[in-house]
């Protein structure tokens, strides 16, 4: 079962992935919200995560802090794990074999953790209502009339720019159109008087 507040984080993961047009892409395409770096404490790093299933992969979701991860306050429980010490967490691998495989490798004795943060309660709520005020805004805003736009339009010296090419060809091609005519009235006029003088 995924915690409540995960819920805002997975759907915008499950959305990239969707928009990538393929599942396994969906964490490819986001990037971490904050890095935090944990440092190893006499229990050890003191993040609980543990790998949840989803429609777009596994991902590691911390459950639980403790010691030196609960003291430092900068991660919570909620977040995702995306990535450690600036390389992805590769797709079905847990946090704690990760940081195993690394702190062998390096012996350090802290790592970064790039993490996906949902959106707390009160986040939420203030996006939602910054939402719902630009809806209401927007559906009681008139339309701008056909002056007006055109106004604007024509504030645009580039669209002013095209607007003026526009017209000189527009007056060159009636010229020809117009020289065309003529040149066709005359033909018609003077056909006669060429036939008969024959």
């Amino acid at each position: 079962m995924v915690p409540a507040r995960a819920l805002p984080v997975l759907l915008h993961v499950l959305l990239a992935a969707v928009a990538s047009g393929s599942p396994d892409d969906g964490l490819a395409e986001v990037e971490p919200d904050l890095r935090v770096v944990t440092r190893r404490g006499p229990s050890g790093f003191g993040v609980v995560a543990r790998l949840t299933s989803s429609g777009f992969g596994e991902v590691n979701l911390i459950t639980g802090l403790r010691g030196t991860a609960a003291e430092d306050g900068l991660l919570r429980v909620g977040d995702l794990v995306l990535e450690v010490d600036g390389d992805r967490v590769p797709p079905g691998e847990s946090l704690v074999s990760v940081v195993k495989r690394l702190s062998a490798v390096t012996q350090c004795d802290s790592h970064t953790l790039g993490v996906l943060r949902p959106l707390s309660a009160e986040e939420q709520a203030e996006v939602d209502a910054q939402l719902k005020a630009e809806a209401e805004a927007a559906a009681e805003a008139e339309p701008p009339s056909l002056a007006a736009i055109m106004k604007s339009m024509l504030g645009n010296p580039a669209i002013r720019g095209a607007v003026s090419k526009m017209a000189a060809s527009h007056r060159l091609a009636l010229a020809l159109a117009l020289a065309h005519a003529l040149a066709l009235a005359l033909d018609l006029a003077l056909a006669p008087a060429l036939t008969l003088s024959r």
